[in-house]
């Protein structure tokens, strides 16, 4: 339930960019980005309010029912980050109409609420919600000199939308960035315009209360030593000292952090302040990446060739789940009810599943010459793309015993939405898959067709539209039904426009920009 966002690690939706291969890595605890003002214990199922969706080339709103109109909000150029320039300052920050503390928490009415970006030296922010006039920048702090940003990482307060927070890490006095006198600072939605930055320090994760989703705190990084600080970075509590680094592995709707320290994975409680002792090993050297899954009762771990389960609770030590060859690569995919779903590259890559209390792994599906791109594990279904070298995509479905359910040729998954409301116990849920068919022998995405898929079922819900011609990869992904995408053309540039479907309505497919000289690229 912690959100952990941070640009160096793209701990967050990340999505591998590839030609016409999006793999969705769907991290539970990155999108829990929520805010909500003033919310009851025991929320029900409730509407979001409507919003505007975005992208930016310059920044543009979209009102999904006026998508021939898109709004200007601000014609400057966005900074990017650090060296080389590769990506944008922008944060989209979500919100929710309602919290429920659980267990399991929950939330209602997710929607994107507001976005904050570096502009010219500032900081500007911009209101998602539509019925309040149209989407106009506004200055956050008096800070001006935002225009070489190293690093950016974001904190959420989901009980006091105006207390999330933005920080970001400039260049020293040497005006390099990620060196020794580098800065770290914070602004908070609420500031206004002549608002000073908080000095702060490297982020880890912030730390919320379970009860009420409000920030309490941050775990930070000052030299070698892990710091607890109050939100505005002050009265600093010794967590551990560290030798190699430390990283947050992962965390529950509960009141516990795990935590990679060095090479020992541990848990934080919160309200105690305590640091459990090692609960697991790992096997090689320095700090390990954690590469995790969870479900309501266990967190799932690699250790090289290897997969350990750890009881959310810290009550016990790891226990080894399945030991694959030593050469062997894994990778976590997700869990089912009651089993463990991940890869395993050698000679060949297989897609395995483990059952959850031990065993000999299940083979589900194995190619000799290309990779997987899992888009989602819903349910006892895995949905993935196969792609072959000479980018021919297959998109399958499987069941966890090992049943291939679907099996497109000449197809693969594109995009995904999440729902408004959800509970928040174990992995990132799945609303509704996007699988475009038709696609050239090379993987190209001209001319196919788009349908909206129920994961639950992997029943079709509409045939969206037919990409155009001149577009050859697409990605979709949002809130709800209503989506935006960026398509990518077939020149060297892979010049860039952006479109929008609606999950629910046939032929909804609508390309929103055609610009052949500017790329857009759509915002979530």
């Amino acid at each position: 339930m912690y959100s952990k966002k941070i640009r160096d690690n793209h701990l967050s939706i990340t999505i591998s960019f590839k030609p016409f291969v999006f793999g969705l890595i769907l991290l539970a605890a990155a999108f829990i980005m929520g805010c909500a003002e003033d919310s009851p214990s025991n929320p029900t199922a409730t509407t979001p309010p409507a919003t505007y969706l975005f992208y930016e080339g310059s920044l543009f709103a979209v009102d999904p029912d006026s998508l021939a109109t898109p709004i200007q909000v601000d014609p400057g150029n966005i900074t990017k980050i650090g060296q080389p320039l590769s990506y944008s300052t922008l944060e989209t920050f979500w919100g929710v109409t309602s919290y429920n503390s659980g267990p399991p928490v929950s939330v209602s009415g997710l929607h994107i609420r507001t976005l904050v970006y570096a502009r010219d030296g500032s900081f500007f922010k911009v209101s998602a919600q539509k019925g309040n006039g149209l989407p106009t920048p506004v200055q956050v702090s008096n800070e001006n000199n935002a225009a070489n940003i190293c690093e950016t990482h974001t904190g959420y307060d989901r009980a006091h939308h105006d207390n999330s927070s933005y920080l970001y890490r400039l260049p020293g006095s040497d005006n390099v960035c990620r060196t020794s006198d580098d800065l770290w600072k914070m602004i908070r939605l609420g500031m206004t315009r002549t608002d000073a930055p908080i000095p702060a320090k490297k982020p880890l994760i912030e730390i919320e209360a379970p009860s009420t989703g409000a920030m309490i705190g941050w775990l930070a990084i000052d030299n070698k030593n892990l710091y607890r600080y109050d939100t505005a970075f002050a009265n600093p509590v010794l967590v551990t000292p560290f030798t190699t680094g430390v990283t947050d592995c992962t965390s529950n709707a509960s009141d516990d952090l795990f935590l990679v320290v060095d090479n020992t994975l541990r848990l934080y409680n919160v309200s105690a302040g305590n640091l459990s002792p090692a609960l697991h090993t790992f096997s090689g050297s320095g700090v390990n990446y954690c590469d995790e899954a969870e479900d309501k009762s266990n967190l799932y771990l690699r250790d090289g060739a290897s997969l350990h389960k750890v009881p959310l609770n810290g009550n016990s030590p790891s226990s080894l789940l399945v030991k694959e060859g030593g050469n062997t690569l894994l990778s976590l995919v997700g869990t089912t009810d009651t089993r463990v779903i991940y890869k395993a590259s050698g000679t060949s890559t297989s897609l395995k599943a483990v059952d959850k209390t031990e065993g000999t792994a299940l083979v589900l599906d194995t190619i000799s010459s290309a990779l997987f791109a899992v888009e989602s594990v819903v349910g006892n279904r895995i949905y993935y793309t196969v792609v072959e070298h000479s980018g021919h995509r297959t998109a399958k479905v499987v069941r966890d015993d090992g049943t291939i359910e679907s099996s497109f040729s000449n197809a693969a998954w594109i995009g995904a939405s999440i729902p408004t409301n959800l509970t928040i116990d174990s992995e990132f849920p799945v609303q509704t898959l996007i699988l475009a068919e038709g696609l050239s022998a090379d993987g190209k995405a001209s001319n196919s067709t788009l349908k909206s898929v129920n994961p639950l079922t992997n029943t079709v819900i509409a045939t969206l539209g037919t990409v155009p011609s001149d577009i050859q990869s697409l990605f979709l992904f949002g809130i709800g039904s209503k989506l935006l995408g960026t398509g990518f053309g077939g020149n060297p540039l892979r010049q860039s426009d952006v479109f929008f479907v609606n999950t629910d309505t046939p032929h909804s497919l609508t390309r929103v920009t055609n610009t052949p000289d500017k790329d857009e690229k759509s915002l979530f």
